[in-house]
């Protein structure tokens, strides 16, 4: 709580918001009439000049992200070239969370653990599916990925996704692929947020989890 009384107050003063790392918050970005956004940084709240962003870190659930877009659009709230997004960032799939499922399942306790975490883990051993690869000219190339992500994992890690799994995946996938294309959203967050920096632009920064637990810190 505190938290976000701390950003309602410092955000508007900024020229970016940002989110560096984690996926769906536990604690999300409240609108004046109390909806959600569980993505989403602060700053997207402020019609004041503050651009948002999601930066490489993020894992993008794809389902969670439309629905903060429809909460947007249906407060009349505009994002386009107010929100940016990183082409590195990772995208969550069914696959990754029917891993966390079985995880939970073999360790009988009581760890916290969640499909973005899975996602995150698939960087260092090069089986990510990025933000960049959604937003290629040619989907059949995604698709393809996606597959042999799926393959390789189902038999990795002994769990098989349904036909409703991976169309309800690449539903979710098509839908946010078109919103950010047409918006055009997506770009190198890095190379923006240093011209920026260099520039004297103002940013201000909201973590979703431990700077520890977060593989693009280093740790």
């Amino acid at each position: 709580e505190g938290k976000y009384k701390l950003l309602n107050k410092l955000t508007p003063d900024y020229d970016y918001s940002c989110r560096y790392n984690g996926g769906i918050v536990t604690e999300p970005t409240e609108l004046d009439n109390y909806e959600a956004l569980k993505m989403l940084p602060h700053g997207i709240k402020f019609d004041n000049g503050v651009t948002s962003i999601l930066g490489n870190g993020v894992v993008i659930d794809a389902p969670a992200l439309l629905n903060d877009f429809s909460v947007l659009s249906q407060n009349g709230i505009m994002y386009k070239n107010r929100l940016v997004i990183s082409d590195r960032s990772n995208l969550v799939t069914n696959l990754h969370k029917r891993i966390a499922d079985k995880l939970k399942a073999i360790r009988k306790d009581s760890i916290w653990l969640q499909g973005e975490d899975v996602t995150q883990s698939f960087k260092p051993i090069k089986m990510a599916l990025r933000v960049s690869h959604l937003v290629d000219d040619n989907w059949t190339e995604f698709e393809d990925k996606y597959h042999r992500v799926r393959n390789t994992c189902e038999q990795l890690y002994n769990v098989k996704l349904s036909k409703e799994d991976i169309e309800h995946d690449f539903d979710s996938f098509k839908q946010l692929r078109s919103l950010m294309k047409n918006n055009k959203l997506v770009d190198d967050t890095v190379v923006l947020l240093n011209k920026e920096i260099k520039n004297k632009k103002r940013v201000i920064v909201e973590d979703a989890s431990s700077s520890s637990m977060d593989i693009d810190t280093g740790l």
